[in-house]
């Protein structure tokens, strides 16, 4: 039966590499707060080169535009 003692001595042969890291929480989501926020900027600042529309209006009217097409030429007879 191992002791507790014998149990340190093996942890400590152990290589570096195999000991738990230092504790690294919270950093992931400071970044993921970061990069939401600026795509959401992205998506809702009027561009001049847009005729001041955002991005997502942009995306929003191309979508309409292609639906209504969509639904014209489906609407012809075959």
């Amino acid at each position: 039966m191992i002791t507790k003692l014998q149990q340190k001595q093996r942890y400590n042969l152990k290589s570096p590499c195999s000991r738990k890291p230092a504790r690294e929480s919270g950093q992931a989501m400071y970044e993921y707060v970061l990069a939401t926020s600026v795509l959401i900027i992205a998506f809702i600042t009027p561009l001049p080169m847009l005729d001041n529309m955002s991005l997502l209006d942009y995306i929003v009217a191309a979508f309409k535009a292609n639906h209504s097409a969509y639904i014209y030429a489906s609407s012809l007879p075959s």
